[in-house]
C-alpha cells in the first residue's frame, strides 16, 4: 500500500488520540522500522474498509496486506477463484460451505477494489525468494520435497538464493 500511495493522490486526515494509544503506535512503528505515520495511515484505511465491507479484514501476506474473510483463512481473491457459473453466490457458498452473505461480501469488496485483488493474487501465485546458505537451502528444499513431492524449486544461478514458485 505504501508504494502505491506515492502514485495516487492522497487526502490529509488527522486526529488526536490519548497518549497511551500513541505509545502503542510508536512501538509498532519502531518494530516495523517506519515512522508512526505509516501504521496510523494503514489503520485508518483498513478500519474504514472493514466498516464499509463488514466481514472483510486484513492481514500480512507474501504480496503485502491482503483482504480476507473474517473468521476464515480464505483471502478474497481465493473466493473469486471458487466462483462457479451463472449461480455465482449460491454455488460458491455451497463450495465453501458458508452462508451466501460471506460470498456477497467478498464479491462487493472485489468489485470495489479489483486492483488490490489482482495484486494479492499475483503476489501469492508467483512465489517468493528464500535466502539462506547452501546447506540450509538444501535441507529446507529436501524437507519441502518430502512433504510435497511435486514442490517446485528453481535455482537462480550465481545467487546464494532459491526461489519457490507456486504453480498457478
Amino acid at each position: 500500500m505504501c508504494t502505491t500511495l506515492a502514485a495516487m493522490s492522497t487526502a490529509y486526515v488527522s486526529g488526536r488520540v490519548p497518549p497511551r494509544y500513541e505509545r502503542l503506535v510508536v512501538k509498532q512503528a519502531q518494530a516495523a522500522k517506519t515512522s508512526k505515520k505509516q501504521p496510523g495511515r494503514r489503520y485508518v484505511i483498513e478500519k474504514t474498509l472493514e466498516t464499509e465491507f463488514p466481514g472483510i479484514s486484513f492481514r500480512n501476506s507474501l504480496s503485502g496486506r491482503e483482504a480476507y474473510l473474517s473468521g476464515h483463512r480464505v483471502a478474497v481473491w481465493e473466493v473469486l477463484g471458487g466462483i462457479f457459473g451463472n449461480q455465482v453466490v449460491q454455488k460458491t457458498s455451497q463450495h465453501f460451505r458458508w452462508p451466501s452473505v460471506l460470498v456477497k461480501r467478498a464479491l462487493a469488496y472485489a468489485k470495489a477494489f479489483p486492483e488490490k485483488i489482482r495484486r494479492s493474487q499475483e503476489g501469492e501465485r508467483h512465489g517468493f525468494p528464500i535466502a539462506a546458505d547452501e546447506n540450509t537451502s538444501h535441507r529446507l528444499i529436501s524437507a519441502c520435497q518430502r512433504l510435497v513431492p511435486a514442490f517446485p524449486i528453481v535455482h537462480i544461478a550465481n545467487l546464494p538464493r532459491w526461489h519457490v514458485a507456486w504453480p498457478g
